[in-house]
């Protein structure tokens, strides 16, 4: 047979067991849930396969329909052979159609059941989805996707303790038998499974695999749930009953998503609201990187703390008597509302609610260090947790510049001592941990909608926030200098009128030029 027939024939056979679509097919199917923004000049391509994408994609595969699951930065105009959908994002590129509705787990289900090549799976994945939305918990969801898959399903936590088995009964087999019995696997086949799924989650969420067990022999399915450094778990499944086909790995892909917030759900039932924030923040602050997506997940525990802002407040434990954390809490919720607290070192922490009236409040809580002979140093509003390892740093260094001082103070005013301290000694903090997390909001902001609202901002502050010196330095309307100002601190969520913070801030922008970043 000539050569270009059998390169007709093989291709013919991947189409017969992996359909491709057409992109614009896809997109008029979820085109009204999602409510997709789509460009006149939309291309077609051929779509096998769709992902899901945190962050700025490095290596991008053919055929392939990226989901924007969070808001970063992406040109797709740059990646003109890939096709994105992208999450509130507008976007000019020919490639690239825009949802403003669902979630993008629910568009990256929705998208992979068109994608499906046979009808049991399509029934598959309906049933899996069925099953997640009645709540009815881990547990049916395995035995759902058993029910399909036909072969046993054995499913592990994080230090490969099993969780649960389908079916719940010994099957024969030695390696699934042992490990339903003993609640843990042989040691040889540990020793594979976890370098398996270590392997595979440093790479990507979603990670089922279609490996071997050259001791049995056996072929296995292995999927992580989550990834380093958050693994939660895993999943395995024994070829024994029937062959495995690759609908079988895709499913399991899809399983491991949905089991990956039972879990979550499982982990938040089990254990006090305390415990769980203690678990989430000794992540942050120990650099365990939490990717936007698993923390906003784990966020979910948490309602009280999305959406909202809060200030970080530092207190020695006083020397004069015995206090634990849970008396103090109660002791600082009098002066000011605390809203979560921990313990980090040697030190107490406390997230508390901005007050209106800060004056009263700074009163209150300067009592109760005077009258509890120790030092409080309290930190700017903030309005995500991602940024406490660094602000702890900093009021770290503050304790450093304060001596044997006691009472309450705020670090805006140790901003520039503990600057020079870090400079001056060999301590923890950067140069870079003194610029304002807002800074690299406003220099996204005027990168992706050429903009310059930074530059605007800092000649701004160089004029002592004098509007009519700033205008004319800008050769502007004061009206358009206002609008511009307001939009800066809108994105950057600095709004004080303070001159000290003001100087701060203006430091913190030279901070990050100086650093060329």
């Amino acid at each position: 047979m000539p050569k270009n027939k059998e390169d007709e024939k093989k291709r013919s056979h991947r189409r017969k067991g992996d359909r491709l679509m057409q992109s614009q097919v896809i997109i008029a199917a979820v085109a009204q849930e999602y409510s997709l923004t789509i460009p006149r000049n939309l291309g077609e391509m051929p779509i096998h396969c769709c992902q899901l994408i945190f962050e700025q994609p490095t290596v991008l595969s053919r055929a392939t329909l990226y989901i924007q699951a969070e808001p970063f930065v992406l040109d797709p105009a740059a990646y003109p052979k890939s096709f994105f959908l992208l999450t509130q994002c507008e976007s000019q590129a020919a490639n690239a159609v825009v949802y403003h509705t669902g979630s993008a787990l629910d568009l990256y289900q929705s998208i992979s059941l068109l994608l499906t090549d046979t009808e049991a799976y399509a029934q598959a994945l309906s049933a899996l989805q069925r099953t997640a939305n009645s709540g009815q918990g881990l547990a049916a969801l395995v035995k759902t996707a058993c029910q399909f898959i036909q072969n046993p399903i054995h499913v592990m936590d994080k230090t490969f303790s099993l969780i649960y088995a389908c079916p719940e009964e010994p099957c024969g087999n030695p390696v699934y038998d042992y490990f339903l019995i003993h609640k843990e696997p042989q040691p040889d086949y540990l020793h594979h499974v976890e370098t398996a799924i270590m392997r595979f989650s440093r790479h990507h969420i979603r990670c089922a695999q279609l490996i071997d067990y050259n001791r049995e022999p056996l072929k296995l399915i292995s999927c992580s749930i989550g990834a380093l450094p958050h693994l939660l778990g895993g999943i395995e499944v024994l070829q024994l009953n029937r062959p495995f086909t690759q609908n079988d790995v895709r499913l399991i892909d899809q399983l491991a998503l949905l089991l990956q917030i039972e879990l979550f759900k499982a982990n938040n039932a089990a254990e006090k609201a305390d415990t769980q924030f203690e678990l989430l923040i000794q992540d942050i602050l120990h650099g365990r990187f939490l990717h936007p997506e698993i923390l906003r997940m784990r966020l979910q525990a948490f309602p009280h703390l999305q959406n909202r802002r809060f200030c970080l407040l530092l207190s020695q434990i006083p020397k004069s008597k015995i206090c634990t954390l849970k008396y103090y809490h109660e002791e600082i919720n009098r002066c000011v509302q605390v809203i979560e607290s921990f313990q980090y070192q040697n030190d107490l922490y406390f997230l508390v609610e901005p007050p209106e009236n800060e004056s009263f409040r700074q009163v209150a809580l300067n009592m109760l260090a005077l009258q509890s002979d120790t030092l409080m140093i309290l930190s700017d509003p903030l309005d995500n947790l991602i940024y406490c390892p660094v602000v702890v740093s900093m009021l770290q260094g503050g304790l450093s510049v304060t001596g044997a001082a006691k009472g309450l103070f705020a670090f805006r005013n140790l901003y520039f001592k503990t600057l020079l301290h870090t400079l001056s000694c060999r301590a923890s903090l950067t140069l870079r941990d003194f610029v304002h997390p807002g800074i690299q909001r406003l220099k996204e902001f005027d990168q992706a909608h050429q903009t310059d609202f930074l530059a605007t901002f800092k000649t701004y502050l160089q004029c002592r926030c004098s509007p009519t010196n700033a205008a004319a330095a800008l050769h502007l309307h004061r009206n358009s200098l206002a609008y511009r100002i307001q939009k800066a601190r809108q994105i950057s969520g600095f709004s004080s009128e303070d001159p000290e913070d003001c100087h701060n801030f203006l430091l913190s922008i030279q901070i990050d030029e100086y650093l060329g970043t």
